[in-house]
């Protein structure tokens, strides 16, 4: 990305007629937004996506502020509003899910044996400081994932001194339970499989980052009480968040190096056997974190590469590769970062992308709505 950005462009896209996609700007939201995630709100007919806002010429380190901007899937006026907790953050610090009412949750460290857990419904911004026992109070205490219940709840994955606890709160964020996960050194993610209320899948791995193709990562299939394991797999690599489908059928993770350049997703039943592992990038260097979705019959892998975006498709049932789509949306223009959200039968993507200019250089985000 370049370092001396200039005006911010956003531009939805839409498909008419056999997938060809027309543009119409979106006004109002400020300059140097860099599109971090999105879901679907109003039916689907509105986008809210959550972005970072960096000082001109700047393409890294800190956002000077982050916040949501709801944008209509057709293109439009769009309206940015801040969240000035998150002022300072790093794209990589910031943890976060939707709701399925499009409510964002986030948390961030709030001191030793402390979570800040934040709410934005609405515009309106709510924020609790979570207490947690003294025995999870460390120095190095971090959220490592973040998990919308369907009853309304969450789900908070924490690390302290490498071990990992889950904290369960209610709908009115009030806490239901902290229950440490035995066995889970350098801990990772913990998932409740969506319509099993006594399957966990549980992440950990072996390894620093910086021997990513060498770090070998544990994932465990474990009863409620997070203490027994029913099935084990491993695989190696940076891994990402694991995330599943709408009917808990299946989950996803991915695993990359960064050299050699090698991402690959993992798909997995709900009894963590293994369906398909597929190759999403092979070069012989690859820095870039690749975003995963999951439907109940569509897996999409989403990365940039090369100055384009690219969205390989699969069938989620068992694995296979039905394309590999080119979403970069406009000529001339760099296309530095995507993410998206499945929606029904179509993938919502918003891109951030940079066009040189005669005063240097602008970045532009777009919204595209791809059938699948």
């Amino acid at each position: 990305m370049s370092t001396m950005l200039a005006r911010l462009y956003i531009t939805a896209l839409i498909t008419t007629g056999a997938g060809q996609l027309s543009a119409a700007p979106v006004t109002g939201v400020g300059d140097n937004l860099e599109a971090l995630g999105v879901s679907v709100i109003a039916n689907g007919e509105r986008l809210i996506v959550v972005a970072g806002r960096r000082s001109p010429g700047k393409d890294f380190g800190p956002f000077v502020e982050v916040g949501l901007v709801v944008v209509p899937v057709a293109g439009g006026a769009g309206a940015f509003t801040k969240i000035p907790e998150l002022d300072g953050s790093r794209a990589d610090d910031i943890q976060y899910t939707f709701s399925n009412s499009g409510d964002l949750y986030f948390t961030k460290a709030a001191g030793a044996g402390a979570i800040r857990l934040g709410k934005v419904r609405n515009g309106r911004f709510v924020g609790v400081d979570l207490v947690l026992p003294t025995e999870l109070a460390s120095g190095d205490l971090s959220v490592q994932n973040i998990e919308a219940l369907d009853d309304g709840g969450l789900d908070i994955g924490v690390r302290s001194r490498g071990n990992g606890s889950l904290v369960t709160l209610n709908p009115d964020l009030s806490v239901k339970a902290i229950r440490p996960i035995a066995r889970s050194a350098e801990f990772q993610a913990a998932l409740r499989l969506r319509g099993s209320s006594d399957r966990f899948v549980v992440v950990s791995s072996n390894g620093s980052p910086g021997l990513a193709a060498q770090v070998a990562n544990e994932l465990e299939l474990r009863t409620a009480d997070l203490g027994s394991t029913l099935r084990r797999h491993q695989v190696n690599g940076l891994v990402s968040r694991p995330q599943q489908s709408p009917d808990g059928k299946r989950f996803v993770v991915s695993t990359r190096s960064t050299i050699p350049g090698l991402v690959t997703a993992h798909l997995f039943d709900a009894a963590l056997a293994p369906v398909k592992s597929l190759v999403i990038v092979q070069k012989p260097s690859y820095p870039l974190p690749v975003g995963v979705l999951l439907s109940n019959t569509r897996l999409v892998a989403l990365h940039p590469e090369n100055g384009k975006c690219f969205a390989t498709v699969a069938d989620s049932r068992d694995g296979q590769q039905l394309e590999r789509r080119d979403v970069s949306d406009m000529p001339g223009s760099r296309c530095v970062k995507v993410v998206g959200v499945i929606a029904g039968a179509n993938l919502m993507l918003v891109t951030t992308t940079m066009r040189a200019t005669a005063d240097g250089a602008s970045a532009s985000i777009a919204t595209r709505v791809v059938p699948l």
